[in-house]
């Protein structure tokens, strides 16, 4: 899926979102925190490193991660 630069931004607000409603705030920023310094991941740059993104979460929350996968593609929609 190509994505222009505003479709970027919101894709990172839908995922800031639903991390924070999944995981509460202080989780959501041990995995910011993980993703920028194990994984050279910025939060900023999550939109354009999506498949790594996607595989990190898989590491970390195995099989789960498929669910925080689909509640993402069903709010791209919404945002648009």
């Amino acid at each position: 899926m190509k994505l222009d630069k505003k479709q970027k931004e919101i894709l990172l607000e839908i995922i800031d979102n639903l991390l924070n409603e999944i995981l509460g705030d202080a989780t959501t920023e041990i995995i910011y925190n993980y993703l920028e310094e194990k994984c050279k991941i910025k939060k900023q740059e999550i939109p354009y490193k999506m498949e790594e993104f996607k595989a990190e979460l898989n590491k970390i929350f195995g099989d789960a991660s498929m669910m925080i996968e689909e509640k993402i593609k069903k709010a791209l929609p919404k945002k648009r």
